[in-house]
């Protein structure tokens, strides 16, 4: 899946799946970029699916004291929003405002 907000552009992968690996082949789960500086983070694939049903989904990948965890709506046209959290602060939220992949679509 990658989307975007207003502030930043969003890449999730599943295992396997259009992931991005390093030279020593690391696998990352979440790639984030900061759409005015180009700034990007690169985090491990060390995700967990926090809750997943019929209906809806929600991912959480942790870096250090941080939480990125994005969800999103499993029908055509969904909603998907992002959120980081620091300390269990919310740092961050916001919808996605431009779809680049879906997997549900």
């Amino acid at each position: 899946m990658a989307l975007s907000t207003k502030e930043f552009n969003i890449a999730i992968c599943f295992h396997g799946e259009s992931c991005v690996y390093d030279t020593a082949g690391n696998e990352y789960f979440y790639i984030g970029q900061d759409r005015k500086t180009n700034n990007q983070i690169f985090l491990p694939a060390n995700y967990q699916i926090l809750d997943s049903n019929e209906w809806t989904e929600k991912w959480e990948v942790f870096n250090g004291n941080y939480k990125y965890e994005v969800f999103q709506t499993k029908k055509r046209g969904g909603y998907s929003s992002i959120s980081v959290f620091q300390n269990g602060r919310k740092l961050y939220s916001a919808e996605a405002t431009k779809y680049i992949y879906n997997c549900y679509d």
